[in-house]
């Protein structure tokens, strides 16, 4: 398999391409042939030195990715090989293979790319988090604000009415004001 290694701390051109074994899927778990993986904050801080939880270099981060099953360990049913699929990897994620615990893999849905799916775990997940869990968001608290899962990522939309304190929403809105188009 290939991996993208951060081989020491600091920018992009730490970031290395190396072949490693395939790794097979002990009890439990499912390797995933990856088709896409996201990147999120915590890959650029690890790269950077800056995010606490990250294993030392040489490592290989990335947190979420999308692909097919083509193996299982003892313990997951056979189904699942075959399957299109996205995971949180917490860990390995920048490889064309990677193995996950079964808990940490969901069915991709027809209607989303993998590069779309690659970026739920991580991306979308801690919007919701922290909007709705943390924040205790629900539906009417900030007039003019819904937030819905369009296209595989989250898109908060505000009308003309919505307050000045409301605005900072649009950071998420695909081609709004941030211009975030991914």
């Amino acid at each position: 398999m290939r991996q993208i290694v951060i081989t020491g701390h600091g920018d992009p051109n730490r970031l290395k391409v190396r072949d490693a074994p395939d790794p097979q899927p002990g009890n439990q778990a499912l390797r995933i042939r990856v088709r896409a993986s996201g990147i999120n904050f915590a890959d650029i801080l690890a790269r950077q030195g800056l995010y606490p939880d990250a294993p030392r270099p040489p490592c290989v981060v990335g947190y979420e990715v999308s692909g097919h099953v083509d193996a299982v360990g003892a313990g997951v049913r056979g189904d699942w090989v075959g399957k299109e699929v996205f995971a949180l990897t917490r860990f390995g994620g920048y490889a064309d293979i990677v193995v996950v615990p079964e808990g940490q893999v969901f069915e991709k849905p027809a209607a989303l790319s993998h590069e779309q799916c690659a970026a739920i775990p991580v991306n979308y997940l801690t919007a919701w988090q922290l909007l709705v869990v943390m924040g205790a968001l629900s539906a009417g608290d900030l007039p003019g604000i819904s937030m819905v899962l369009i296209d595989g990522r989250i898109t908060i939309g505000r009308s003309r009415n919505t307050p000045p304190a409301a605005r900072a929403a649009d950071v998420v809105k695909g081609h709004g004001p941030a211009g975030a188009d991914h």
